[in-house]
């Protein structure tokens, strides 16, 4: 198999014009449900359904890896979740739904007859396999080893809906967090977390020391790394991805290695590049593993729900929007990651994968009452708006963080509840025409040069410029206004100033928000959850 270079060209026009063009040929996003765009709370290491329950307070429930037994991927620990079918029951009665972590990675090492979802991939030899033809071996959560579904086989569809539709039956979740694409892999470990973006533009560099914090850098974005879990080992074999290492090849060792290739090598801490698919070696179809992940996990969560799916990945590839959205990975507590989410979401949306969002506060780090706070208002009016920590810092959720957090939180939320039906409107606009949803102002306004390294203030759509604060102890923030008519969101008050730096106040529980004139904007009563309006 040979990868081709190709590269499109667009006819210069309006700028949604050519987002059009562009989804036009990747394929257009896809519609998310409509409870999809509420607020979403999850926590690695609630460790327990009754710790859950002790801050599940609206609309979509998450519960990351702990949920499972033994981390086994399509199983649920049956001691610390034993009530999870009844607590579906109780989330679906009040109109809130609830979306489980499905890590593609699949235990290897289970007794026959006690895993189907090893048994049944070996016999329908759906694993991808090494370079001797036998299912490739490495580890990444699971006790003692992990194989790796091939996601480009035909027979994996069956196999993938058969193991959702199996775990759905035994508690019926709404949608799928699936993580990472799962070629991670480590024999220490140590989560190795890989950012993929569908932009050949960004030049990674990394620090490699597995015990520190790594930083990850683009042109664009800049976000820090930590392990989950202390390097505790030193393997000779830590830098490739199986149990026995790699083989010496060219496809493991190709004659130039793109520069800032984590740990130099192709091969460091994934699948090996010569391990084989059904579409080819995986040197070939690697940044394709969580793109044909989501492919297959929209289709069956469509199969077994009969509704519109609702996945969630960190990997991506072009097209990637057409079957699910995105969120960015475990960035830190720092104000600096926070402010680095604004053009990392105009990214996205430019690449036709508007359903996105940042972890909310931060993943990892201990966060702060200010920062989380400035954070709670800003992630309100992210597409994909979730709240999301480690297990090792402090509690996250608003509540957590005091009567401060949570009023600048609801009061932000109240904000993006009432304009629910706008946000979804932008959606089928996105879905049916190829429009952005989150957008940078220089979309609106192309003439306006001022517009066009605006990367700390956004659009939503045409008609709201979200202004958030992005620095501690600011109690206001300076925006850029094009020239239009713009009102103050809260008062209607006309806001004079257009076409130059204009300074707006921003009361510690307010993030301020201006409406464009001459717009018409669909709103409901806002109320605890997207299915009470």
């Amino acid at each position: 198999t040979q990868i081709k270079e190709w590269f499109t060209c667009f006819k210069y026009g309006h700028m949604s014009a050519d987002s059009e063009q562009h989804s036009g040929r990747i394929g257009r996003p896809y519609m998310p449900p409509y409870w999809g765009l509420g607020f979403h709370l999850c926590r690695y290491g609630y460790n327990s359904l009754n710790n859950t329950k002790q801050v599940w307070s609206r609309d979509v429930q998450w519960n990351d890896l702990d949920y499972m037994n033994e981390s086994n991927d399509f199983t649920y620990d049956k001691e610390k979740f034993k009530n999870l079918p009844e607590f579906m029951e109780e989330l679906h009665k009040l109109g809130m739904h609830y979306i489980p972590l499905i890590d593609p990675g699949v235990s290897g090492s289970e007794k026959p007859g006690t895993y189907p979802p090893y048994d049944e991939g070996l016999q329908r030899d759906i694993f991808i396999k090494n370079s001797t033809g036998l299912p490739f071996v490495g580890k990444v959560w699971n006790r003692v080893s992990t194989v790796w579904p091939d996601f480009t086989h035909p027979r994996t569809v069956d196999y993938w809906l058969w193991q959702l539709k199996r775990l759905h039956h035994e508690f019926p979740f709404n949608g799928a967090w699936i993580v990472r694409g799962g070629q991670t892999t480590s024999l220490a470990d140590f989560l190795y977390f890989a950012i993929e973006v569908s932009c050949v533009l960004f030049a990674w560099e990394t620090k490699n020391h597995p015990d520190k914090v790594r930083e990850v850098r683009c042109r664009t974005l800049d976000f820090r790394i930590f392990p989950r879990f202390p390097h505790e080992a030193n393997s000779p074999l830590d830098d490739a991805g199986s149990s026995t290492g790699c083989p010496d090849n060219s496809l493991e060792h190709p004659p130039y290695v793109p520069a800032g290739v984590d740990g130099g090598k192709l091969l460091y801490r994934t699948v090996c590049m010569s391990s084989t698919q059904y579409a080819g070696h995986h040197y070939d179809v690697h940044n394709l593993y969580g793109f044909t992940e989501a492919i297959v996990t929209s289709f069956a969560l469509a199969e077994i729900r009969g509704k519109h799916p609702f996945v969630i990945s960190c990997s991506t590839f072009a097209g990637h929007g057409q079957y699910a959205g995105h969120w960015s990975g475990d960035i830190s507590s720092s104000w600096y990651d926070m402010k680095k989410t604004i053009p990392q979401l105009l990214n996205f949306n430019l690449f036709g994968i508007p359903l996105m969002g940042a972890d909310i506060c931060g993943f990892n780090g201990n966060t702060t009452q200010a920062l989380c706070q400035c954070w709670s208002q800003l992630g309100a009016f992210y597409p994909f708006s979730r709240n999301h920590n480690t297990d090792d810092g402090i509690l996250k959720d608003p509540v957590a963080l005091g009567p401060a957090v949570v009023q600048s939180a609801r009061k932000s939320l109240l904000v993006r509840y009432l304009l629910l039906p706008y946000l979804y409107t932008l959606f089928w606009k996105a879905h049916a025409d190829g429009d952005t949803v989150v957008r940078p102002l220089f979309f609106e306004f192309p003439s306006d040069v001022h517009t066009y390294d605006v990367d700390e203030q956004f659009l939503w759509g045409s008609a709201f410029m979200i202004v958030p604060v992005l620095e501690e102890g600011k109690t206001d923030v300076s925006a850029y206004l094009p020239n239009a008519v713009w009102y103050d969101f809260y008062t209607l008050a006309v806001v004079p100033a257009s076409g130059v730096q204009h300074t707006l106040l921003a009361p510690l529980d307010t993030i301020p928000i201006l409406l464009r004139g001459a717009s018409v904007i669909p709103t409901q009563t806002p109320n605890v959850t997207t299915t009470e309006r």
